[in-house]
């Protein structure tokens, strides 16, 4: 049985969602994958890692879990689209926001 984790959801996200016009749909996925967040996204690899995904379509949604933390946390923390190649890409963009610190 998973353990009860808080869930942290970053301005920058929620900002993102309403620019995007997703809130809903991220918020069902987001509670969808409070039911065991260790297994719900896929884990990311790399410079990346230990951040996870959740796939809503051609958006992604990173957050990380703190399975350490007392209570255990899932931060939710960025949401772009999918764009493979390209330099708006959501991966290439979450990449520059950790170099940058911004996360």
């Amino acid at each position: 049985m998973p353990e009860d984790y808080r869930v942290i959801i970053a301005p920058q996200l929620l900002e993102q969602l309403e620019e995007f016009g997703i809130v809903e749909q991220a918020r069902s996925a987001i509670r969808g994958a409070m039911a065991d967040p260790e297994k719900a996204g896929k884990q990311l690899t790399g410079s990346l890692y230990p951040y996870r995904r959740l796939r809503m379509g051609r958006y992604r949604i990173i957050y990380r879990v703190a399975s350490d933390a007392n209570p255990p946390e899932a931060r939710f923390l960025y949401c772009g689209l999918r764009k493979q190649g390209s330099r708006k890409d959501v991966y290439e963009r979450l990449f520059r926001a950790l170099r940058r610190g911004d996360l």
